[in-house]
């Protein structure tokens, strides 16, 4: 019995001390010398399997894990390392980094290659009917959409936490982080890549019948481009250069204005490229070629591998390039293209993914997941296909900082928001608002969300005393103006309106403003690193947050409820939050609402 507490399901050893000491002590097999001797066998071990992932040589299987089907999409793994994996038995795994499984997930319905990692720890799927599920980082479901359309590629994300889905038949989706629609268009042709997005937001999408289309952050499109053969997934340079190969053997660098800069002709299909340091272009060609070309399109290198190979490369720190070939093997090739190493591996390999713990992942046809000895990922513009080990598809390119005014100062529609916003007139205030909040209701807010966002956030962000200096009107109606320009400053934001909404819980004088930005807190949900958990533990733990009608704590309460679901969990100082509201002088309501909501956690 003690022996099969340390067997995973799948037969793996596993060392998991307290289940032995469980078991031992409710059948009395362990006394207490041999507990000290076990506490001891286990830290050695611990160590051992430590040591041995750090001093193993490059390419050397650090573990495998069996899942219960094929594992065709690539895994993607979080800033904590934990590993993801969609196996065809419609599970998602999630493995910590020596290969242990932390939990799996129930998906019900048949899985496709549509996955990625949200910049929250949100994990987020498209399945074959259709269905995009998110699942927090602790795997539970916490929101589904369905497109009606069945679902391959994987997702764009933005930084303000907006994900772009595009279904097998060309419509894409934009979508909220907690699930809400944000536009949708038909481009009314089939992708054949995934979508990526720019760092200034542009979405570049291949397409079917040989087009690339390039979409503002709203969907209206700026422009379409015509190439030879159907593009795949492209990569992005660090000057927003586009770069892209085709099923009919070409190519191509695009200028983010849709101009072609030049192209490179191969006899045959030319896989996702890869960008390293100084612009150098890396790739795979569909005959087990793997070629080096420079950013002026002058042919480097060029060598076999051997095998046929139908998945990207990816690069590592070191410049040393992984490719996964067909006839099951797994090589490392050096900066000038020699072969460094290659082993059998059982299956067909998935596109392999470099980890920033420095270990290269791959799926396989076998039903495992591998984990090999590497590096971290080069810090490059592009390295890895989709970019990153989230699978995000967004450039990390750096933009000159551009003031709002240089770029709208003479746009009308600016103009017009900016009169009647930083007016301080509390009517023509509220006009504005109004407006923007029909336009957002109607799906209309487009071009103006830049600078909308901007504007709402120096209304919310004012202060009353500031205002009460030059102009004489009721506070409790400025007060509604800030709390529906801080409601949609939220909406507007997501991830980009977390700053101002804590810096409201930090430093605002009014106590109603504190309240307001808990509660955009609350629609907000996100909270990965815990900041305005203990933002909000720090008003009620210090006492500032027992107001005489407990409205304040009320709130706290109803967001950390939202954060708890959206996240899976809460910080210690979240719990000790609730405890003291349930436990202290608070209105008996208020009280059994925190009292419910930690049962709800537990």
């Amino acid at each position: 019995m003690i022996l099969n507490s340390v067997l995973n399901k799948n037969g793996n050893f596993k060392f998991d001390l307290l289940k032995i000491f469980a078991i031992s002590q409710k059948h009395g097999t362990i006394n207490t010398i041999m507990k000290k001797y076990i506490l001891i066998l286990s830290i050695l071990f611990c160590a051992f399997v430590v040591c041995t992932s750090f001093l193993a040589p490059p390419g050397e299987q650090l573990w495998r894990f069996i899942t219960g089907g094929r594992i065709r999409s690539q895994p993607a793994v979080g800033y904590n390392g934990i590993v993801y994996a969609i196996s065809e038995d419609r599970y998602l795994y999630a493995l910590n980094s020596e290969g242990v499984s932390l939990w799996r997930s129930d998906l019900k319905e048949r899985v496709s290659d549509c996955f990625t990692i949200g910049y929250d720890g949100s994990i987020y799927i498209g399945l074959k009917n259709g269905i995009i599920i998110a699942l927090n980082p602790h795997g539970k479901i916490i929101w589904k959409f369905n497109t009606k359309e069945p679902l391959k590629y994987s997702p764009a994300l933005h930084g303000d936490g907006t994900l772009y889905f595009i279904t097998d038949q060309g419509t894409i989706f934009a979508l909220s982080h907690t699930g809400t629609a944000c536009w949708k268009k038909n481009l009314d042709l089939c992708p054949s890549g995934s979508p990526v997005a720019d760092a200034d937001g542009t979405l570049y999408i291949p397409l079917n019948d040989q087009k690339l289309s390039a979409l503002y952050p709203w969907g209206e499109e700026k422009w379409q481009l015509s190439l030879k053969g159907n593009p795949r997934t492209p990569a992005i340079a660090a000057d927003g250069t586009l770069v892209l190969g085709t099923d009919l053997g070409n190519l191509y660098t695009i200028h983010p204005n849709g101009r072609i800069l030049w192209s490179f002709t191969f006899n045959t299909e030319v896989l996702s490229p890869i960008i390293g340091r100084n612009g150098t272009i890396y790739g795979t060609l569909k005959n087990g070629q793997v070629f080096c070309i420079d950013k002026h399109g002058e042919l480097l290198w060029i060598v076999s591998v051997g095998a046929a190979l139908s998945r990207s490369c990816v690069i590592g720190s070191s410049g040393t390039l992984y490719v996964s070939a067909d006839e099951n093997h797994l090589s490392a090739l050096s900066p000038s293209g020699t072969v460094l190493w290659s082993q059998q591996i059982q299956g067909e390999m998935t596109d392999l993914m470099l980890s920033r713990q420095g270990i290269l992942y791959a799926g396989s046809s076998d039903w495992s997941l591998y984990a090999f000895k590497a590096e971290t990922a080069m810090a490059s513009p592009w390295p890895q296909y989709q970019h990153d080990a989230l699978h995000s598809g967004q450039s990390s390119r750096k933009l000159a900082r551009v003031s709002i005014e240089d770029l709208y100062g003479n746009n009308p529609d600016y103009l017009y928001f900016k009169n009647l916003l930083l007016s301080f007139n509390p009517y023509l205030m509220q006009k504005g608002l109004d407006e923007i909040q029909q336009r957002y209701d109607a799906l209309a807010i487009t071009s103006s969300r830049n600078y909308l966002f901007f504007l709402l956030g120096k209304v919310a962000g004012i202060s009353i005393t500031e205002i009460d200096k030059y102009y004489n009107y009721p506070e409790d109606g400025y007060s509604r103006i800030r709390e529906q320009a801080c409601r949609l400053y939220t909406l507007l934001g997501g991830f980009y309106a977390r700053d101002l909404l804590l810096h409201l819980i930090e430093d605002e004088k009014e106590m109603s403003m504190k309240a307001v930005a808990i509660r955009c807190l609350g629609i907000l949900q996100s909270d990965p690193e815990g900041s305005a958990v203990n933002h909000m533990a720090s008003l009620i733990l210090s006492g500032r947050g027992n107001t005489p009608d407990n409205s304040l704590a009320r709130d706290i309460t109803h967001t950390l409820r939202n954060i708890a679901y959206y996240n899976g969990a809460l910080p210690a100082s979240g719990i000790k939050t609730l405890l003291t509201i349930s436990q202290g002088h608070y209105l008996k309501n208020v009280k059994e609402q925190a009292l419910t909501v930690l049962q709800e956690i537990q």
